[in-house]
């Protein structure tokens, strides 16, 4: 039976997303004096891991009025030297372990951001860690030569966000033409793989539905994923541990995709492409970093068959 829109995700009561201690603590390295503030969140998915390093103290400058962040339109408020530094020093090692950079923020926005952004992915690479990263803008020169020369196995991934052609304007005023951002899908080395990421957060018209599916069919990307849609929890909600939760904002619960989104996987469906229904599943498919078998087990309504999990990857 199709799952009817605004259904809250559930999965298996064992599902651990928390805060956990520094990378540092969990191995039984040297217990930093790291405060709340300063400590790096640790989501855990079984045997893996996802680590959600921080660019800002608040704002972004895109102000996409989806976001669940607070002030997304405000400037952002970047951290210090000496703040990445701290955060650098947490991020752990090893191919069980997916660093998720720009949670909080647009990593390619100002020449700060860009230089936060290429710290952290140095750091992922001498580590050898799965590296994500999502943006609304146009890969800079130095981030793509940094990306083509990557030396590291586990091949970073980069999601290009593209959510509506028609009202990319009024829902994202800081970000540049999904046209412009389309560029990001354009030849690369085989050292990194970039993804078109689609947020099904609105009822696309046809005629969007269509700009959306040519601009893709156009720009190539490696992979298309439809983000997982959340909403603000209520009631008995924020006290159910077994929903599938935000991330970075535990108050956010995911829905299960409603018949609309099955359509909208459909229409972006095409041969040799894979699609895909959340970004975990996208870095195990070409990273075999296994977080994806966490969806397949526990939230097997975003499974698209892929094959990876079936024909265990």
């Amino acid at each position: 039976m199709a799952a009817k829109a605004g259904d809250v995700m559930s999965g298996h009561q064992e599902h651990n997303i928390s805060d956990q201690a520094s990378p540092a603590d969990q191995s039984g390295g040297s217990n930093l004096p790291y405060t709340e503030s300063e400590r790096i969140k640790v989501v855990v998915w079984g045997q893996s891991r996802r680590v959600f390093p921080r660019f800002v103290h608040h704002g972004c400058g895109i102000g996409c009025s989806y976001c669940y962040i607070d002030g997304p339109a405000d400037p952002p408020v970047y951290l210090n030297d000496e703040e990445v530094e701290t955060w650098l020093r947490q991020i752990p090692e090893g191919p069980s372990v997916t660093v998720s950079l720009a949670s909080d923020t647009e990593p390619f926005l100002t020449a700060r951001s860009i230089d936060i952004a290429e710290r952290y992915l140095r750091a992922c690479q001498q580590r050898m860690v799965n590296v994500q990263i999502s943006t609304k803008c146009q890969l800079p020169k130095s981030t793509l030569a940094l990306l083509d020369q990557w030396q590291s196995p586990q091949r970073p991934v980069v999601f290009t966000t593209i959510t509506s052609v028609e009202l990319a304007a009024r829902l994202e005023p800081g970000a540049v033409s999904p046209a412009l951002r389309a560029v990001n899908f354009q030849g690369h080395s085989d050292s990194w793989r970039s993804v078109a990421l689609v947020k099904p957060l609105l009822h696309l018209s046809i005629t969007d539905r269509h700009e959306v599916a040519a601009l893709l069919a156009d720009a190539s990307p490696d992979a298309v994923v439809l983000g997982v849609r959340y909403w603000r929890a209520h009631g008995a909600e924020l006290a159910d541990e077994s929903l599938l939760r935000h991330p970075c904002d535990p108050r956010w619960v995911g829905v299960t995709p409603s018949d609309r989104d099955l359509e909208l996987v459909g229409a972006l469906s095409v041969p040799g492409r894979p699609i895909f229904m959340n970004t975990e599943c996208v870095v195990d498919y070409f990273n075999h970093n296994g977080s994806g078998r966490q969806i397949f087990e526990r939230y097997n309504q975003l499974c698209t068959h892929c094959g990876v999990c079936e024909g265990g990857g």
